[in-house]
């Protein structure tokens, strides 16, 4: 039965994770899902101490153009700090930038993946967490690199060129600027 209208399949797997998995299974072996994370160009992790000012983290971010930062020390992952968490948490709060040390709005303890984890199990993993950032860390736990969701998108759009960049346009829909500024 194809899975995609097996609702016991939908029931227990992730809904995205199966429809990616039958496509690409379908088109191409479904071996594409099953490259590990060190297979993609993966940006390297940016890391701030949980005592670094908010100022001086979300800093940090701007000049590297990134998304988020890992919170860490002694080469332990402690949290990590988003754009999600400037806007959900730390604009209305009114606290000061300067003196106010990260630790007091990452998300602390989140999930992270290995180098040699697959594409497959990141989808999965940043599906089932709702987030759009995970570290990616080193045998013995230490920060390397972050996934982000644009990275995973990103090899999508590499996977299916074709597909992607030939979409027709949907009547009715456009952007009138671009998006982020």
């Amino acid at each position: 039965m194809d899975p995609l209208y097996d609702p016991i399949a939908v029931e227990e797997e992730n809904y995205f994770e199966v429809i990616l998995r039958t496509h690409w299974e379908q088109h191409s072996g479904g071996e594409r899902l099953n490259i590990s994370l060190g297979e993609l160009a993966l940006r390297p992790a940016i890391c701030s101490l949980p005592t670094d000012s908010l100022r001086s983290v979300i800093s940090l971010m701007q000049e590297n153009e990134v998304g988020s930062a890992i919170i860490a020390e002694d080469s332990k992952v402690l949290g990590i700090f988003t754009e999600r968490d400037v806007l959900n948490k730390v604009v209305l709060s009114q606290v000061d930038l300067d003196s106010t040390p990260v630790q007091e709005f990452m998300s602390r303890n989140p999930d992270t993946l290995g180098i040699r984890d697959s594409v497959s199990f990141a989808i999965n993993l940043m599906t089932d967490s709702h987030c759009r950032h995970i570290p990616v860390t080193n045998k013995n736990g230490r920060p390397t690199h972050v996934v982000s969701m644009r990275d995973l998108a990103s090899f999508l759009a590499d996977c299916y060129p074709e597909e992607v960049m030939n979409l027709p346009p949907q009547a009715g829909q456009y952007a009138a600027s671009r998006d982020g500024g």
